[in-house]
């Protein structure tokens, strides 16, 4: 079940719990926005035939939860694998805590993703990743239920060119591209297969050289995808 939250409107006279503003943004105003997101938005009846239950509906949520806490998709091996790879990487507490808890039968996983990237890719991704905690949290709140957040990265993926890019703020907010040298003449490899200390001296190279032009202006190169 895929979900993105709905902010309804209020006015900012209208008394709030907290300390916060949250004004609704109506995705169909952004460019590029493609039909079937508007319509899980804002129109789910014309999109419902592709999806297991309206994101609106709290008897849906109820039910995807009933499936899920049903058992058959190996709770047990994916929370094996998710501890020892948490294990290696040197995970924080809460969140081995988190992997830990998958092994149990009544946890239900929000689980999103995004594609590798340099300095973790664009801002949405970790947008995202903030996204399937708070919802996770709101699960548990509402349902009763525990569930736990889960964050994939795409790192199969052999598309160098694409992701060993990324535009950063310099110290006068300009955009700057830095970005990684090409692998041409190389076989195609998972982006996981590259070495992070080589990437790390790259990168270490690359900034000293933004560092030491001054110019602090954005370069161009040529063409690129934007996702």
């Amino acid at each position: 079940m895929v979900h993105s939250q709905r902010v309804p409107t209020r006015s900012l006279d209208t008394p709030s719990t907290d300390d916060s503003t949250r004004i609704a943004v109506d995705l169909r105003k952004f460019p590029g926005i493609r039909p079937l997101a508007a319509d899980y938005s804002y129109n789910y009846p014309a999109v419902s035939a592709f999806f297991a239950g309206n994101p609106w509906e709290r008897s849906d949520w109820a039910q995807a939860i009933v499936r899920a806490q049903s058992g058959g998709w190996g709770a047990e091996t994916i929370a094996a694998v998710i501890g020892e790879q948490q294990r290696r990487r040197g995970a924080p507490a809460a969140a081995v805590e988190a992997g830990k808890r998958l092994a149990h039968a009544p946890t239900v996983a929000v689980v999103t993703g995004q594609q590798a990237g340099l300095f973790g890719g664009p801002l949405y991704t970790l947008l995202k990743a903030i996204t399937a905690i708070k919802l996770a949290e709101r699960i548990e709140r509402e349902h009763g239920v525990p569930a736990v957040a889960v964050f994939w990265i795409e790192a199969e993926d052999h598309d160098w060119d694409e992701v060993r890019h990324c535009t950063v703020a310099d110290q006068s907010l300009s955009p700057v591209e830095i970005e990684l040298p090409a692998r041409d003449g190389e076989a195609p490899v998972r982006v996981a297969a590259i070495v992070t200390r080589d990437v790390e001296r790259q990168l270490g190279r690359c900034v000293r050289r933004r560092g030491g032009s001054g110019s602090g202006r954005p370069r161009s190169n040529g063409p690129r995808r934007d996702r």
